[in-house]
């Protein structure tokens, strides 16, 4: 019952928040999967595509010449290619002239493509595009094509070892960033990454998670990564760059803290005093340890970087728990959203005991904080939260705290007493 009360909770949540997607008005981005659906086979080419015609409302057909054969096939050979577009709102993925990396499989057999391409020997000589038309890469350089088909050369048991996933490393490090993004998430797949990581390959990882066009996506794999293993062997290079008396970028001392969920301690207040780099702040409040630990506090109160309040309110919360509430009392309340969101969901996931320290923020909060406590109190659960919500939801001045408080104590949206 707590759960779905919760979950009521955060819908009606969001239903007040107002928020809303985007349009779409980009042609499909591909690199969806795109090295295991190279993998898969059977076919993968990259192909220079004549102009698309739309076979109805959603598919659409382009033939095009195979510039480079992964499995069979020849140059020059001709190909046709069929996918369907689903977002209306999207152009057209692919143009006359486009020079794509496609992994291709057969046709589906269903009667809508039976209705699409009538001709029986046209449809068996028409492939389409793995990850339902989402595994491609547009204008892929030589130079990732040439690494790319080194590791697909590879029997299937040598992927994993130090020679594939070397290959693998040095396609996040230099490929295309979709390219790069696939590279990453297959070394996501090895069970066991850290031992097959050689001092060259470190090297190139550093490389990779330091590359300046690195995505948000790349870097958030990368660093997920550097956790999931961890991959200690990337101690060396991030030391050396950890060491040097200038500073190094934010994301050396975020992957090093990652390796052991900490920082030492005079490294941690180092970067806690670089007043021109928020990022720096932020890995020094993330894991900090120590005296830097004691620190926390004052960061969460003053710092003027909302990513650095939130890193010190949960490192803050981490290591002190929820005897260390009282000092949280500035992030419940700060003026940043983000903020308060994380670190209201961050403590209710302490369960009942966090419930006090709910309770004390809400005679400061406005309607729109006491909300988002309301979501905190429905997640913490028990007897006591119970209770404050009860409360809230028959005495508070405020209509919609009242309907959100009695969402979570399992009233409709919308009751009325």
């Amino acid at each position: 019952m707590r759960h779905a009360c919760a979950a009521a909770c955060a819908a009606a949540l969001w239903i007040w928040s107002g928020a809303a997607r985007g349009a779409e008005g980009e042609p499909a981005a591909g690199g969806v999967h795109l090295i295991a659906a190279l993998e898969r086979g059977p076919g993968a080419a990259v192909l220079v595509l004549d102009a698309p015609r739309p076979l109805d409302g959603e598919a659409w057909l382009a033939e095009g010449t195979v510039e480079r054969s992964f499995y069979g096939g020849a140059t020059g050979e001709r190909i046709a290619v069929a996918w369907e577009e689903r977002a209306r709102q999207r152009p057209v993925r692919f143009g006359a002239g486009d020079r794509v990396l496609l992994a291709l499989e057969p046709l589906p057999g269903h009667s809508i493509w039976r209705q699409r391409i009538p001709d029986g020997e046209q449809r068996a000589s028409t492939l389409t595009i793995a990850e339902q038309g989402d595994a491609f890469l547009r204008s892929p350089s030589l130079g990732g094509l040439l690494v790319l088909q080194h590791y697909l050369t590879l029997p299937p048991d040598m992927r994993e070892t130090q020679t594939g996933v070397a290959y693998l490393v040095e396609l996040a490090a230099a490929a295309e960033p979709p390219l790069a993004l696939a590279a990453a998430e297959r070394l996501t797949a090895i069970s066991d990454l850290d031992p097959v990581i050689e001092a060259s390959t470190a090297n190139r990882f550093v490389a990779a998670l330091l590359r300046p066009d690195a995505t948000d996506e790349l870097t958030a794999a990368l660093l997920a990564l550097v956790r999931k293993g961890p991959l200690r062997s990337l101690r060396p290079p991030l030391d050396a760059l950890a060491q040097r008396e200038a500073l190094a970028p934010a994301l050396v001392y975020e992957a090093l803290g990652r390796i052991d969920d900490a920082l030492p301690s005079p490294l941690s207040l180092r970067l806690l005093g670089a007043a021109d780099s928020p990022p720096l702040r932020a890995a020094g409040a993330r894991f900090a340890t120590g005296a830097a630990v004691e620190r926390l506090p004052r960061v969460l109160r003053s710092d003027p970087a909302p990513e650095v309040r939130k890193a010190a309110a949960l490192r803050w919360l981490a290591q002190r728990g929820v005897a260390g509430s009282p000092e949280l009392r500035p992030a419940l309340l700060d003026s940043d959203r983000q903020v308060r969101m994380v670190v209201l969901l961050a403590l209710a996931q302490e369960g009942p005991p966090a419930v006090p320290a709910l309770q004390d923020v809400l005679p400061a909060a406005s309607p729109e904080i006491t909300r988002e406590i309301v979501a905190a109190l429905s997640a913490a659960g028990g007897p006591e939260a119970t209770l404050v919500l009860r409360e809230l939801a028959e005495t508070h001045p405020d209509e919609s705290v009242r309907q959100l408080a009695g969402v979570a104590i399992g009233r409709p949206l919308g009751h009325r007493d």
